[in-house]
């Protein structure tokens, strides 16, 4: 059974950690695989871990819970890994290129290639400052990456790519 360890969950028993390693989730660390909040709650929702706090078992809704009081965002992000993962998609952090995740090609997987595609998260009516758009297409070029913009209205995600023009 993998426990929430803030912001995390743990797993550390070797055959769910091979299957789970296979299958492109989480990072092997010291004999025990750190699964990010958006990954755990993948997991849970669809019964292929169980995790406990404080050695209680907890639901989706109450890890929903613990992380939100963490990222406020946990949510949306969670919406748009499910989203991609349902698709085929594996998908990696992407913090240090300055957005949410980094999504493999169907097919790849980490450390078989390079992630295609940089994805930022906004909420149906945020604003977005163009400054930011321009920040983010540039990493994108930089990096030798797709940038795409996902948009969360509640259980719908819309995709849009953008690119980095020139003159």
């Amino acid at each position: 059974m993998a426990y929430y360890a803030k912001p995390f969950v743990i797993e550390e028993d070797e055959k769910t950690i091979k299957i789970l390693s296979d299958r492109g989730f989480g990072k092997v660390e010291n004999e025990r695989m750190v699964l990010s909040g958006v990954e755990a709650l993948y997991l849970l929702e669809n019964k292929r871990i169980t995790v406990e706090k404080d050695g209680k078992k907890i639901s989706f809704h109450a890890l929903l819970k613990e992380l939100s009081k963490i990222d406020k965002e946990v949510y949306n992000k969670y919406i748009v890994y499910k989203d991609l993962r349902s698709k085929g998609y594996i998908i990696r952090s992407g913090f240090k290129f300055g957005t949410y995740l980094r999504v493999y090609e169907k097919g790849i997987r980490p450390g078989e290639g390079k992630s295609d595609y940089l994805v930022y998260i906004f909420s149906a009516g945020e604003k977005i400052e163009t400054e930011k758009i321009q920040i983010l297409t540039k990493t994108a070029q930089l990096t030798k990456k797709n940038l795409i913009i996902a948009v969360v209205d509640e259980e719908d995600v819309k995709y849009y790519k953008l690119n980095r023009i020139q003159m």
